[in-house]
């Protein structure tokens, strides 16, 4: 019990940046030949925000994240996957997390 709660009280005090992977590839299914993925690691604490913009807006459809989820070592994971048509116009996307390690906007 005294080991639990002393683990318990160092998580409380710790702050972990996440790790982040970002790639292009061609989704199994669905409506667009394209989807941007974006795959955040080892974090704590669990709570995140995450989001896709598209020339400086933020882009709500075709966007698909997971919730946060336990990696079995205290850190946690999301995923999130943007679907899109690539045209002629080219568009800037970016994608953006705000998590209580990360002091400043850096945008992915």
């Amino acid at each position: 019990m005294l080991l639990l709660l002393a683990a318990t009280v160092m998580m409380s005090c710790l702050v972990v940046k996440p790790t982040v992977r970002l790639y292009s590839t061609t989704p199994p299914s669905g409506r667009h030949p394209s989807m941007l993925v974006c795959r955040v690691y080892n974090f704590y604490p669990k709570t995140i925000k995450v989001s896709w913009f598209r020339d400086g807006k933020e882009v709500t459809s075709d966007v698909t994240s997971t919730e946060e989820m336990e990696n079995g070592n205290w850190y946690y994971q999301i995923h999130s996957h943007l679907e899109y048509t690539p045209s002629l116009h080219q568009f800037i996307h970016h994608f953006m997390l705000i998590h209580i390690s990360l002091k400043q906007f850096t945008p992915v």
